[in-house]
C-alpha cells in the first residue's frame, strides 16, 4: 500500500482558500435529496487542461463538506493529482438513502476514473463507509462481468495490478 507524504501544516494563501471554498463548499441541500444524493460532480484538476493520469477521490465525513478538508486536498494538488470530492448531505437532518448515495457515487466514481492510470482512494470518517462500499460493488461487478467472459473488468484489473490504493 502506498502512503502520500502529508506536511505537518496546510499553507492557506487567502488567493488559494478563496477559490478553493468557493468551489468545494456544500450546496444547500436539494429539495429532493432522496433522488439527488451526490449534489456535488466536479473534479478539480491538478493542471488546467490536461487531465493527470491520477486522480485521488476524497469523501468527507459527516457533518462536513470537502472545503472542512482545503488542507489535505490541496496538498494533493501540489503533488499534481486531480482530485474528486463529492458532496453528500451529511449532516443529522438529512434524508438521503445511503444505498442510494453509496450508487450514485459508485456511478461518479466510475465515470471519472475511466482512463486514469491509478486511482487514490482518501475518506474520513462515514465518507470510508459510502467509498469503500462503492468500490467493493465496482470490484464485485467487474467479477461478475470476468466471469461471464466479458472484457469490461476494468475495476478488477486495477487491483489486481495494485493501481488502487
Amino acid at each position: 500500500m502506498t502512503y502520500l507524504p502529508v506536511p505537518g501544516y496546510y499553507r492557506r494563501d487567502a488567493l488559494f482558500k478563496e477559490t478553493f471554498v468557493r468551489f468545494y463548499r456544500s450546496p444547500p441541500p436539494a429539495e429532493n435529496s432522496l433522488q439527488k444524493a451526490i449534489l456535488d460532480d466536479q473534479i478539480w484538476p491538478a493542471t488546467v487542461g490536461r487531465k493527470s493520469e491520477e486522480l485521488v477521490i476524497f469523501v468527507h465525513g459527516y457533518a462536513a463538506s470537502p472545503g472542512d478538508y482545503s488542507g489535505l486536498l490541496e496538498h494533493f494538488h501540489s503533488l499534481g493529482l486531480d482530485t474528486y470530492a463529492p458532496t453528500y448531505p451529511a449532516d443529522p437532518f438529512s434524508a438521503i438513502d445511503p444505498l442510494e448515495a453509496t450508487r450514485q457515487l459508485k456511478d461518479k466514481i466510475d465515470s471519472h476514473a475511466k482512463g486514469r492510470r491509478r486511482i487514490l482512494l482518501c475518506a474520513h470518517s462515514m465518507g470510508c463507509v459510502f467509498l469503500k462500499a462503492a468500490v467493493a460493488s465496482l470490484l464485485e461487478r467487474d467479477c461478475r462481468l470476468a466471469a461471464n467472459g466479458s472484457e469490461s473488468d476494468e475495476w478488477k484489473q486495477r487491483a489486481d495490478h495494485g493501481d488502487i490504493r
